[in-house]
């Protein structure tokens, strides 16, 4: 029996009979009700059942995925890489889905785990995941998600990798910006975006998203429509955040990939190691932590789970007892 619910100004349909579900999305409820009534006279005569659950394998789910799902996920561009990647070489992508087991999976696990860093492993455990829950809910190609009964591994400790003071300058030198000279290539705008970071908590590509039209200078705020969680927020500007923000010719000319690879160069030509441009947002949430609650913080950093701001709370038992008398 088909379900139909409307999302939106699109009706999006559902179909489960004999172990098989299917799913698709129509501009109209008349639409969807004919996709259904085909559907459900190919799976009574019993043609669409090996067709969804017996022939497709994970490489078939992992291309539709590529093509369907990720590319309404902000952080495409890092999936579709490792989607493509899977698709040439997972070693499941040849097994029919409804052939993989969880063992298996943690078998891949466990070798990925050898290789890369259990951050890395995990997010791409959170990718396979949703491939084999898409297959499983919207295309009805598998009964079970065989991710359910595998283990994940234990979350990696937060990093805690602080800048210096001398090294924000040295980096600074490195990118050739001082406070006098105007900004005119994309390395001293490398360096600009980096004390705006640790002054605003503001992660890269929102820094680089900044337009003149969003900055309201009399309340001192910027405007940013789109952030990593799918919501606007306004940022709070302190003094300083506005002095650096009106060396800013327009608006920054400099890329992400630019960026990072400007910020890697200089951090080599200054022998500084284990710091990523990521850490000066980090920077700026500690030192906030000083200065406001955490659900202030929470409004400044865009975090909708509090209980991520403690890794932020730096504060050694010496610093507390200081402040206890």
């Amino acid at each position: 029996m088909a379900t139909y619910r409307k999302r939106g100004d699109k009706w999006r349909v559902e179909i489960s009979r004999a172990g098989v579900r299917r799913s698709a999305t129509f501009d109209t409820k008349r639409q969807a009700q004919q996709w259904a009534a085909e559907v459900e006279a190919e799976l009574l005569s019993g043609r669409g059942i090996g067709a969804t659950r017996g022939d497709k394998t994970l490489s078939d789910a992992l291309e539709r995925y590529l093509l369907e799902v990720s590319p309404t996920h902000k952080g495409h561009r890092r999936e579709a890489t490792t989607l493509n990647l899977w698709i040439k070489a997972h070693p499941l992508r040849g097994r029919r889905l409804d052939h993989i087991h969880g063992h298996e999976v943690a078998e891949w696990r466990d070798l990925r785990l050898g290789v890369v860093a259990p951050g890395s492993v995990l997010r791409e455990m959170t990718i396979l995941r949703s491939v084999f829950e898409c297959a499983r809910r919207d295309w009805g190609w598998i009964a079970a998600n065989p991710m359910d009964d595998v283990r994940r591994p234990p979350s990696p400790r937060p990093r805690d990798r602080r800048p210096t003071e001398d090294e924000i300058q040295r980096l600074c030198d490195a990118l050739g910006y001082d406070d006098e000279t105007e900004i005119k290539t994309k390395s001293q705008e490398v360096a600009l975006a980096m004390l705006l970071s640790i002054e605003t908590a503001m992660r890269a590509g929102e820094l680089l998203s900044i337009k003149p039209n969003l900055i309201d200078w009399e309340s001192r705020t910027l405007l940013l429509p789109m952030t990593k969680n799918g919501e606007s927020r306004r940022v709070a500007l302190s003094s300083k955040a506005i002095e650096l923000l009106k060396r800013l010719p327009e608006m920054f000319t400099v890329d992400s990939a630019s960026l990072d690879a400007l910020f890697r160069k200089a951090k080599l030509r200054c022998d500084i190691t284990g710091l990523t441009f990521h850490d000066m947002r980090a920077e700026a949430l500690t030192r906030l932590s000083k200065k406001v609650d955490v659900l202030t913080l929470a409004r400044i950093s865009g975090h909708r789970d509090i209980k991520m701001l403690m890794i932020y709370y730096r504060e050694s038992a010496a610093d507390i007892a200081a402040r206890l008398d």
